[in-house]
């Protein structure tokens, strides 16, 4: 076997995978990112692992500004200040806000290492054949083509 030589490419800590100069660095991962591969603070892959929980933490937001909402109104009117349950509503929305940054923040902090070491973007989610089937190759829908 004849030796070849492999050209490797140095890459500084302060430049971006696609070689232009580091604007920032990623939020989650810490990499550096040009400004063009930077949104929200996040690089493209650690933003398809956050979106890919986002539905999850939406949820738990709703479901603890729902549980603070309903116990201080509760309490509101069994203290006898019932027009307090206007203010409830207002500090349940504000719970939620609050709450689904922390928990996005939360999030950003547990995945930080697993993406900080790995490469590439992340697969695609799997699907669900029993629900979605895959489209024929034939052209031809497969409930037709028995009949």
């Amino acid at each position: 076997m004849a030796y070849r030589d492999q050209a490797y490419v140095e890459r500084s800590a302060e430049r971006c995978f696609c070689d232009a100069t580091m604007a920032r660095r990623c939020r989650c991962c810490r990499r550096p990112r040009c400004a063009e591969h930077v949104e929200h603070g996040l690089c493209n892959r650690c933003g398809q692992a956050i979106d890919r929980r986002r539905a999850g933490i939406a949820s738990q937001a709703w479901l603890l500004s729902g549980v603070v909402g309903v116990a201080l109104t509760v309490a509101m009117i069994a203290v006898g200040l019932p027009a307090g349950a206007l203010g409830a509503v207002v500090l349940a929305a504000a719970v939620r806000v609050g709450s689904e940054r922390v928990l996005l923040a939360r999030t950003v902090k547990q995945l930080r290492p697993g993406l900080a070491t790995t490469v590439g973007e992340l697969p695609a989610p799997a699907r669900d054949y029993d629900q979605f089937p895959p489209p024929s190759n034939t052209g031809i829908d497969s409930r037709i083509a028995g009949l």
